[in-house]
């Protein structure tokens, strides 16, 4: 069986990192009814934000970089990536490469 539902939340707080703001969680549950019975299922804790790659619609990662944007706020990305000297890629690397990246960044220098 598979079940396919929307939720609009009005006026709900936005999650923003805790360098911006508070990170507002709500606890989310999912409630299925059957003609035998109703079932209430734990989801958690939700945060509910926007992100972007830039401030315009038309913003190109390729062309024009990573611009990140939580709730149409400017935020620069704390830390490094696996990869940090290559550029962002649409795809999700294999598991292999997650493990050899993780590998390399955390060698101890001779």
């Amino acid at each position: 069986m598979r079940a396919v539902g929307t939720q609009h939340v009005p006026e709900v707080a936005r999650w923003w990192p805790h360098s911006h703001g508070k990170p507002v969680l709500y606890e989310a549950s999912l409630h299925v009814t059957t003609s035998a019975e109703t079932v209430t299922i734990d989801a958690g804790r939700v945060g509910f934000r926007t992100i972007a790659a830039g401030s315009r619609s038309d913003h190109e990662v390729d062309v024009d970089g990573l611009d990140l944007h939580i709730n149409g706020v400017s935020v620069f990305a704390r830390g490094r990536g696996l990869d940090a000297d290559r550029p962002v890629s649409r795809s999700r690397p294999a598991p292999e490469a997650l493990r050899r990246g993780a590998h390399a960044s955390h060698a101890t220098p001779a």
